[in-house]
């Protein structure tokens, strides 16, 4: 019995120095308890990373700031500024120069009556209408300025550029333009055209300024190198009715005289 006894004591000592010496040579898997030093350090970093995180959305979603009431009232004013500079601008282009309309007045109860304008080389063909009339003796002959003159833009090189210039014009505000070629210096934009020369230069003058025209220029057009206006006063009914029907010419025409 004893030498049992003492067996079973060995094997109990064996057993237990065995699973000391295993316990010291494996790695330890157990998860350390919490300490007092560890966990702070785990709720300052989560800490810094939430207010990260609310820091980037308070910064998208967040209004600009707003204006102050003094930067407003400037911002205001400096709008109305540009908004009257470019009203003043639009309202200080020059009306349409287009051709004078002659006025005609009414012609069957005229006393007096023009015909014209007429160039000098068509006064023979004219007058043996005016001896059938029986009116020569009441005919007085008005020299006039029956040419056109002309205000453009240009001339262009290509037709291309011309068509630039003429949509520029148009949508700064100018009306009824067009192009004309020309057989030597290339195209143009026609701006406008009058009969009368001194009208015509102070109206280039200023839609050069008020349109930005680099090159502007006055041409004259003449019809004839003569011109007149031939003028019956003193007339009756049936005189009236005579000479009417006695003179027709293209380009001419009667209007009542004072």
């Amino acid at each position: 019995m004893r030498i049992l006894f003492l067996i079973a004591m060995l094997a109990v000592v064996g057993l237990v120095g065995w699973l000391w010496f295993e316990s010291d040579s494996q790695p330890q898997r157990t998860v350390p308890t919490e300490s007092a030093s560890v966990i702070p350090d785990i709720q300052k970093l989560k800490e810094l990373e939430d207010r990260s995180v609310l820091l980037k959305d308070s910064q998208s979603t967040e209004p600009a700031p707003s204006l102050s009431g003094a930067a407003r009232a400037a911002k205001k004013a400096e709008e109305a500024v540009k908004l009257s500079a470019e009203k003043s601008e639009k309202h200080s282009l020059p009306d349409a120069l287009v051709l004078e309309e002659m006025t005609i007045g009414n012609l069957e109860t005229a006393t007096c009556l023009r015909f014209g304008p007429v160039g000098e080389r068509r006064l023979p063909e004219l007058r043996r209408g005016i001896e059938r009339s029986g009116l020569i003796g009441r005919l007085v002959m008005e020299e006039t300025d029956a040419s056109v003159y002309m205000v453009y833009s240009g001339p262009f090189k290509s037709e291309g550029k011309a068509k630039q210039e003429l949509k520029r014009l148009t949508d700064f505000g100018l009306q009824g333009a067009s192009i004309i070629k020309f057989s030597a210096t290339g195209w143009a934009v026609l701006m406008g055209k009058t009969h009368i020369r001194p009208k015509a230069k102070l109206w280039a003058e200023e839609a050069a300024r008020a349109f930005k025209v680099k090159s502007i220029v006055v041409d004259e057009e003449r019809r004839y190198n003569k011109a007149f206006n031939l003028i019956f006063p003193g007339l009756s009914s049936t005189e009236n009715q005579k000479l009417r029907r006695a003179l027709t010419m293209h380009g001419a025409q009667f209007s009542a005289c004072d």
